[in-house]
């Protein structure tokens, strides 16, 4: 068995010099600075989950106004298109009337072409009764 003498308790006591020095000087900064790496850590894991929440609602916001921007510019795009057509149609019907403006002078010009050449035949008629009576007298056409 062991007898507690001197030594032993001299032994301790450096020991536990030891253990004071050892946490004065090694262990309480380490924890310290452990402590200090968890709380940046705690605070940069904040950081970015402040400022990813606030990247998607930016980008919520973004994709609301590109919704909005393409809704306004289909709307802009359709007002356009029936503008064009509307223009197009009154383009066409005013070239359409005067197209049937330009067949009923063409066709009252014919009709009055063809009244003239009417109220004519019997002035021609009675000339070429007298011209064939005369070549009737004669005796025959005339050369």
């Amino acid at each position: 068995m062991v007898t507690p003498n001197g030594t032993l308790l001299v032994e301790l006591l450096l020991f536990l010099a030891f253990l004071w020095l050892l946490n004065r000087i090694i262990l309480r900064p380490m924890l310290r600075l452990l402590d200090e790496r968890d709380a940046t850590v705690e605070t940069d894991r904040e950081t970015a989950e402040t400022v990813n929440e606030r990247a998607q609602r930016a980008e919520a916001s973004y994709a609301k106004q590109l919704s909005r921007a393409r809704r306004h510019a289909g709307v802009r795009g359709d007002k356009a298109r029936r503008q064009a057509t509307d223009e197009r149609n009154a383009a066409l019907t005013a070239r359409r009337r005067e197209a049937d403006q330009a067949i009923e002078d063409s066709r009252a010009e014919s009709q009055k072409q063809v009244a003239d050449q009417r109220d004519q035949y019997p002035r021609l008629v009675d000339e070429l009764a007298e011209a064939i009576g005369r070549q009737v007298q004669a005796g025959g056409p005339s050369r």
